[in-house]
């Protein structure tokens, strides 16, 4: 027989945050205590969740197993466990923390992977409030982005130094950091935690069937329409005096297709390209003056990172 159970019809867009509210489910009509609730799922995100909300299922009387891997690796992890032996304090913060250092729908910062910030966080998690009161709403103040910006400076070993401009500059200064191995620059930074923190929001109403999600546009992506693109910073990539020295080594594309490094940053090419036969030129622009005479028009198109 089949038939249709009110309490699991949703909207969730993610099968992410719907396995958890079928766990809510599960935990609530469970006969046994201490029923065992199976979590199959290779996703870093649905781990974290189920460790995040294992202590709601066991008030419930479920325990939360989270079975990943493949192979030899296949195992099957106690997510209740984990969250008795972290304690509730900290696994308060995990959803906070996991959003900000990358999720499915959130950027990482590279070389950091998830052990460091999390090493960082646990040693003094009262230093860091920010982290338990991310995604508790869609919007951020500027109190907590300020905390995450100083969190960040601590991350990439600052920790003199709250502003990541600065710290920026410093590690520029030394000429031992590749552009990969630097904080972002404070806007970029700013556009990161409005991701992070929409990201948590939407993770943390998991066990609501009909959570009211705004539009991510405006909170670190940019909607038209029915595609959805990262809204990566507010400034432009670099000043346009350094933007008319971009040049690229095209030999066959005719910049016109990937693997121009002009094509990639939205300009045109230039005198100071070494392209062949090169379609990717200024566009332009006719001008009707009673003599059907043609000017080109020269300026540089620019294009946000």
């Amino acid at each position: 027989m089949c038939e249709e159970i009110d309490d699991l019809h949703c909207d969730h867009e993610e099968a992410d945050t719907r396995m958890l509210l079928h766990c809510k489910y599960i935990a609530a009509t469970s006969v046994e205590q201490n029923q065992d609730i199976i979590i199959k799922s290779p996703d870093t995100d649905v781990f974290v969740l189920a460790i995040y909300f294992s202590s709601v299922f066991e008030e419930m009387g479920g325990r939360v197993l989270f079975h990943t891997g493949r192979g030899k690796n296949l195992r099957t992890i106690d997510a209740s466990c984990v969250n008795r032996f972290l304690g509730q304090e900290k696994c308060n913060y995990l959803i906070g923390l996991h959003c900000l250092t990358g999720c499915d729908a959130v950027s990482s910062f590279r070389g950091k992977g998830k052990v460091k910030p999390a090493k960082l966080l646990f040693k003094d998690v009262a230093e860091f409030p920010v982290f338990f009161s991310l995604g508790d709403s869609f919007e951020i103040d500027e109190d907590q982005a300020t905390q995450v910006e100083k969190f960040v400076c601590r991350l990439y070993g600052q920790h003199d130094c709250d502003d990541v401009n600065t710290v920026r500059y410093t590690k520029f200064k030394m000429g031992k950091h590749r552009e990969e191995a630097m904080p972002p620059n404070q806007d970029s930074l700013k556009q990161h935690i409005m991701r992070a923190n929409y990201q948590a929001a939407v993770y943390k109403s998991a066990l609501d069937q009909f959570p009211d999600i705004p539009s991510p546009h405006g909170r670190g992506w940019i909607v038209d329409g029915e595609s959805i693109a990262i809204h990566w910073t507010d400034l432009a990539p670099a000043p346009d005096s350094i933007l008319e020295f971009v040049h690229c080594d095209c030999k066959k594309t005719k910049c016109i297709q990937g693997g121009c490094s002009c094509l990639e940053k939205g300009l045109p090419c230039t005198d100071l390209c070494k392209c062949v036969s090169c379609e990717n030129t200024p566009q332009e622009c006719l001008t009707n003056d009673g003599d059907d005479n043609d000017e080109d028009d020269d300026s540089d198109s620019e294009s946000e990172d």
